[in-house]
């Protein structure tokens, strides 16, 4: 028998064994997905998301070495017996837990750290369609739906309406006299956007090519996105009882379904609006946060060069191509070719790429003083490492072993997004992501006002998130007015590289 037989041998039996363990559970858990009061409802979506994003990954994967670890095999014995006393307790809400756990033994056994940690985000992504217990669900929707209600009581007067809450029930007298209330449900409380919204954005913190650190930003930014386009959907409806009657804003009026069969309601159809505010502000907050740090130049003339990014065309025009070539953003691979040609070529047959930092070699000088003194000939890529390691000063001197004047390292525009932060740069991001956080959630426990405003921890929790996010996003909002008072320039989308070695 080959080896790749015996391999989906192997495959097999587990794919067995782990049905054979799990057989009565997935009935459970469907069962969960399709009630009609369901907070997980998108559980049908989850296996398929993560076997596209092993998929996606396939070549990756079949390049990596296959290194059987026995460290998997306490992670399978650890599954198998989580599993067998959730079944003997009948604790669904961990059964799902050992499912993952097995899994990711099983990777780890059979072919080692490298695959594995390749596809851990998928086998813990599964995690999004595992339901929480009910009890757990009641006392974080009461929570959620009390602090909505308050939320709106206290934004409703800065439109001129006069409202009351008592629990989660907003009170208010209509302009033709008459009393009407509104209550907010455990439909209403925002949980159920929440739980999808941050499945959404766990997905796409993955596939979006940044920094760690971003990306679990990106994937917290979910928390606010649906929470502030809840706020707007309560907000709405209210205004809607108020003119028009509570009846007409929950259930009585029917918009009509262009597919046919029954209408929605006014609050039917508003849910959908929470998804849509909260990909606006999603999308929004990603693109200021990843935007490139790399900027062109206007355009000076026609565009007359097409630059292929990995199935984007790109138009350049000249002055923009020096640009790229100058700052050594463009490696000779890349396929580039002129308006009026038909054929692709690559980038390092151009003559000006000769030119570029990425063709040349510099030489670290030990004193500016003596350009021909003898020094370390670094390449690009090298210079690169360096500077990220702090090997390479920013007032260190350079020269192009091929001739040139010396310059300060700090001067060259292929180092600068790769500079270490320094000690001005830490402090700043302590305070940001340490000292900020804790000092807005002692504000709120201790502001009578804000915590009547945020009832219970989690509302609390909520306001401190909410109120981090909307600094962060006006830092981003600032930085991003400080580059729009320099000279006009146009972003590259998807700059290929951003000179990476």
């Amino acid at each position: 028998m080959t080896t790749a037989a015996a391999q989906r041998v192997q495959l097999g039996v587990i794919a067995f064994l782990v049905l054979a363990m799990f057989w009565h559970f997935f009935p459970v858990m469907e069962q969960k997905w399709a009630a009609s009061d369901s907070y997980y409802s998108h559980g049908y979506l989850i296996p398929f998301v993560s076997a596209f994003l092993i998929w996606r990954m396939r070549e990756k994967l079949a390049a990596l070495p296959r290194q059987p670890s026995w460290y998997g095999l306490p992670l399978v014995l650890l599954g198998a017996l989580l599993r067998v006393f959730c079944a003997y307790k009948r604790v669904n809400f961990l059964s799902g837990f050992s499912l993952i756990v097995l899994l990711v033994g099983i990777v780890l056994f059979l072919w080692g750290r490298k695959v594995a940690w390749k596809l851990l985000f998928p086998l813990l992504f599964l995690s999004a369609m595992i339901p929480l217990p009910g009890h757990t669900i009641t006392h974080i929707s009461y929570q959620l739906k009390t602090f909505a209600s308050e939320v709106a009581s206290r934004l409703l007067p800065l439109i001129g309406i006069t409202v009351d809450r008592e629990g989660s029930t907003i009170h208010f007298w209509r302009p033709v006299g008459k009393y009407d209330f509104l209550i907010i449900d455990d439909v209403c409380s925002g949980l159920r956007s929440m739980i999808a919204l941050l499945a959404f954005g766990a997905v796409f913190a993955y596939i979006t090519p940044c920094r760690l650190r971003n990306k679990l930003e990106l994937f917290a930014a979910s928390v606010p996105c649906s929470v502030i386009a809840n706020m707007c959907r309560i907000v709405f409806i209210t205004v809607i009882a108020y003119f028009w009657g509570g009846a007409v804003a929950t259930k009585n009026q029917y918009i009509p379904n262009p597919f046919g069969k029954e209408g929605y309601t006014i609050h039917d159809a508003t849910g959908i609006s929470i998804f849509v505010i909260a990909f606006i502000g999603f999308f929004t907050y990603e693109k200021l946060l990843n935007r490139p740090p790399f900027r062109l130049p206007w355009a000076k003339g026609p565009r007359t060069w097409l630059l292929d990014l990995g199935g984007r065309i790109v138009g350049l025009a000249g002055n923009q191509l020096q640009c790229l070539l100058d700052a050594g953003h463009l490696s000779g691979d890349d396929q580039i070719r002129a308006k009026d040609a038909a054929v692709w070529s690559k980038v390092r047959s151009l003559p000006q790429f000769a030119a570029s930092p990425r063709n040349r070699m510099l030489r670290i000088l030990p004193d500016p003083a003596l350009p021909d003194a003898a020094g370390s000939d670094v390449s690009f890529h090298d210079c690169i490492r360096m500077a990220r390691d702090g090997r390479l000063g920013k007032d260190q001197f350079l020269a192009y072993s091929d001739g040139g004047s010396p310059m300060r390292a700090g001067n060259l525009d292929f180092l600068r997004p790769h500079w270490p932060a320094g000690r001005v740069g830490i402090a700043l991001d302590a305070a940001l992501y340490a000292v900020l956080p804790v000092v807005l959630f002692i504000l709120v426990r201790r502001d009578e006002d804000l915590k009547a405003f945020g009832s219970g921890t989690i509302g609390v929790l909520l306001i401190t998130i909410v109120a981090w996010f909307l600094i962060r996003f006006a830092l981003l909002l600032a930085a991003l007015g400080l580059r729009a008072v320099r000279p006009p320039e146009k972003a590259l989308p998807a700059l290929p590289g951003s000179a990476r070695p």
